[in-house]
């Protein structure tokens, strides 16, 4: 096993990063959380990480962290949307580009990437093109390194999860863009944590890529059934519309103003589902794996998606910050406890 003492964690204040301190947290690693300037340091403050500054494609505000004594990274850094043109490219290649510079400039003993499940050389999707082309920097980086390739995740302040249940919410049917048939194989944040906690200690996983998976696989149907059966809705009608449609609606609304006032809303209002043409060529693939090689390392029972709309985590929601609530909680719905919030520290 590595031993290993400060950890650094890339995208600290997102989704996956913000679960990965949790865990580091846990297992009492001291931790370095990068962020970038604008980014809240909140929840990084309450789990006792250290907090750096720093903006992946720009690696002159990494050096900070990079010379505080660091010894292994986490890299979760990665988008689904992109604000302009070549943001994919950007951020997931040229960042990781910086990333892995940093990694051999200060011999970090132990990488673990985070990348994503149908990451191929040659996918339709940008998306799945530039994850598959920082991976070849991780593999050719000369570094111990291990690449972790979850299906969509699902968790405390999951986005993905959150879309779909406000259109599952919405009155009279839930649209659905395409068929519905497209297969997702949903793992739990906490999983995923998990595993890359492990894949720093563990040298078995040094130059390893694990394609993940939850226990479970669903349709797209099938997820928004199991999220409308715990809204009460178990027999809401679904409406499908076209790819075609939806390609219609990504290139009117990523144009301005449009993209402007989508995001005003989204942070000020309501959250609204943001859809691009990469998003659509991915909803009409299968996102599933048989998960072999990662059974045989992660040896723990997985978190089950259909067991999690059921939990206290989900019920309560308490990582709802949003603005305007009430317009997708209807009377009767669980509701956050007062000061509740996404920061909450699990207890030990």
């Amino acid at each position: 096993m590595r031993e290993l003492t400060k950890i650094l964690v890339t995208g600290a204040s997102g989704f996956v990063g913000t679960a990965v301190q949790q865990e580091l947290r846990r297992a009492f690693y001291p931790v370095h959380a990068v962020m970038r300037e604008h980014s809240d340091p909140q929840i990084s403050c309450k789990l006792g990480s250290k907090i750096f500054r720093g903006d992946i494609t720009d690696r002159a505000s990494m050096l900070p962290a990079f010379s505080s004594g660091t010894e292994a990274v986490v890299h979760t850094v990665g988008i689904i949307d992109e604000e302009k043109h070549g943001d994919f490219e950007r951020i997931h290649v040229e960042g990781t580009r910086n990333v892995v510079e940093l990694c051999r400039e200060f011999g970090i003993k132990k990488l673990v990437h985070v990348s994503a499940l149908g990451t191929r050389a040659n996918a339709k999707a940008t998306y799945h093109r530039t994850k598959w082309a920082a991976e070849e920097l991780v593999r050719a980086s000369g570094l111990a390194y291990t690449i972790l390739r979850p299906s969509v995740i699902f968790g405390e302040g999951s986005e993905f999860v959150a879309t779909l249940e406000m259109l599952a919410r919405m009155p009279g049917f839930t649209p659905v863009i395409g068929t519905g048939k497209g297969k997702l194989q949903p793992i739990a944040v906490q999983d995923v944590a998990r595993m890359a906690r492990q894949c720093l200690e563990d040298e078995r996983t040094d130059g390893q890529a694990y394609d993940l998976g939850g226990p479970e696989v669903f349709t797209l149907d099938q997820m928004f059934r199991v999220i409308e059966a715990r809204l009460g809705k178990p027999n809401k009608a679904h409406r499908y519309f076209p790819i075609a449609l939806g390609e219609t609606f990504a290139s009117i609304t990523a144009t301005e103003p449009f993209k402007t006032l989508g995001n005003w809303v989204s942070r000020n209002i309501i959250p609204l589902p943001k859809l691009n043409n990469d998003q659509l060529i991915m909803l009409q693939e299968d996102s599933v794996t048989d998960g072999a090689a990662a059974k045989g390392v992660f040896d723990w029972q997985l978190a089950r998606f259909s067991d999690w709309v059921s939990s206290p985590e989900y019920v309560e929601q308490p990582w709802r910050g949003w603005k305007s609530r009430w317009l997708i909680t209807p009377p009767g719905d669980p509701t956050p406890q007062s000061g509740a919030g996404r920061g909450t520290i699990p207890k030990h």
